[in-house]
């Protein structure tokens, strides 16, 4: 049986960000996730962005950061990459419901078909996350302005990991 190097990669990557001892309490634990974000792009289409979101105390909400990337592949030629950095909140007193607002930057970086231009967007957004207590399955839902050169409402979602 021949397994790719990104399947092994990803086979490695999850059994790595697997908590072994689930059934400890997580509530003195910082909460981290990994997920796979959509934002809908007024000018781009959808952009899929893979993240990894940490919390800055050792709890399951308060203030957190995340990092994530991703790439849109143009119908004429070149490619546009994404790296949104930014800070959130996860604001409620039990999990697994949360409120989240966010702000983050999001460095454009255009091909050289584009000339290679470099460009920043800013995003803050509100929305909804369910986060279980324990290791599990999250899901996010927001929507916000995005400012860039123009201004513009977009939204997305998120469907992730947390461990």
């Amino acid at each position: 049986m021949k397994v790719s190097q990104a399947g092994l990669v990803i086979i490695i990557f999850m059994l790595l960000a697997t908590d072994t001892n689930a059934q400890i309490d997580s509530s003195h634990k910082r909460a981290k996730s990994i997920y796979v974000e959509v934002l809908r792009l007024k000018e781009a289409g959808n952009l899929f962005t893979g993240n990894f979101d940490i919390r800055f105390n050792k709890k399951q909400n308060g203030l957190g950061a995340h990092v994530g990337a991703g790439v849109i592949r143009s119908l004429i030629g070149g490619n546009t990459f994404y790296i949104p950095v930014g800070i959130n909140a996860l604001v409620g007193k039990k999990a697994p419901h949360y409120f989240e607002p966010r702000v983050e930057l999001i460095n454009v970086l255009y091909s050289k078909y584009y000339n290679n231009k470099t460009e920043v967007g800013f995003l803050p957004t509100v929305g909804y996350r369910y986060q279980p207590s324990y290791n599990g399955l999250t899901f996010r839902a927001f929507a916000g302005p995005y400012v860039k050169s123009k201004t513009f409402f977009t939204a997305g979602v998120s469907v992730g990991y947390k461990f």
